[in-house]
């Protein structure tokens, strides 16, 4: 502790039992070092510890303080040094027994017969005049007439009338349509040329083109629609398809639309478009495996 204004009261009483620590002795000296009112306190302490303290005849002391007589049980020959501690506790000592002296003087007094116990009279009040009052007189009723009851009236019960407000609920609203991409697209159109519905193939592919037309999926669908088309046996439409999906530069594309492009101008009987669509499949793709059937063309057109 080391603010004298806080008082180690669990030190102080250790220290006055003779309990304390090493470490509390030490924290109790440092706060002694720097607090009178514990100085002061504990040296009280010791200052009443070492004071003997004789039994008391609680019926003889009252009696002396009645009498104004001294105790017998101080010796008046034996004095010894009083400390300020020891005068303040004798003080407070003094003023509570001259104080219950004084409280107990008239009760005690009177148990022992020597003064007569008060007695507090109360004057009583003289009784009040009694006053006669006349009867009431009670005036004579000739005769008590009854009122007839009034007749009984049925109320009808009316039951409440429960309006039940009839909610009306608005339909659900529409599933999110999908979000068609290319993909979606061209696989639908795949499936429906797969499974021989050649127009709804036409009509898929074309709806790909148009809403997607700069997408590898619409590049692919022209060059597989002018195929398509060839087949349904409509060369020109197919020639349409076919320039398309070449323009794109896609090079996995372009060996089967050039040869499926030579074809179209076969059909068509333009023999000029014709040979000049199969030199130039043979002159880019040599090895193509549709180079037998472009020299067998080829020896076909250019023959006289």
């Amino acid at each position: 502790m080391t603010a004298p204004d806080l008082h180690p009261e669990e030190l102080l009483d250790g220290a006055a039992a003779g309990v304390l620590s090493t470490d509390e002795r030490a924290r109790l000296d440092l706060h002694l070092s720097a607090c009178p009112a514990c100085r002061f306190e504990l040296q009280a302490r010791a200052d009443f510890a070492a004071m003997p303290l004789p039994s008391m005849a609680v019926d003889e002391l009252v009696t002396r303080a009645l009498a104004g007589m001294p105790s017998a049980s101080v010796a008046p020959a034996r004095r010894r040094r009083v400390s300020p501690a020891m005068a303040f506790a004798a003080v407070l000592m003094v003023g509570a027994v001259s104080f219950a002296a004084a409280g107990l003087a008239r009760p005690i007094a009177v148990l022992l017969g020597i003064a007569a116990p008060e007695v507090i009279s109360q004057p009583v009040p003289a009784p009040s005049p009694r006053v006669q009052r006349p009867a009431p007189t009670v005036p004579m009723i000739e005769e008590i007439v009854t009122p007839p009851a009034p007749p009984l009236v049925e109320v009808p019960v009316v039951q409440p009338r429960v309006v039940v407000e009839e909610r009306k609920l608005s339909p659900p609203p529409p599933p999110p349509a999908p979000v068609i991409t290319a993909a979606e697209l061209f696989r639908l159109a795949t499936a429906a040329r797969t499974e021989g519905r050649r127009t709804d193939a036409e009509q898929t592919y074309r709806e790909l083109t148009n809403r997607f037309p700069s997408s590898p999926e619409a590049n692919v669908s022209h060059a597989v629609m002018g195929r398509l088309l060839l087949d349904l046996n409509r060369p020109s439409d197919a020639l349409v398809e076919l320039d398309a999906a070449l323009a794109s530069r896609d090079g996995s594309l372009r060996e089967d639309a050039l040869a499926n492009r030579a074809l179209a101008l076969d059909a068509l009987n333009d023999v000029a478009a014709a040979r000049t669509a199969w030199e130039l499949l043979l002159t880019e793709f040599p090895t193509s495996i549709h180079a037998r059937r472009a020299k067998e063309r080829l020896e076909v057109l250019t023959a006289p």
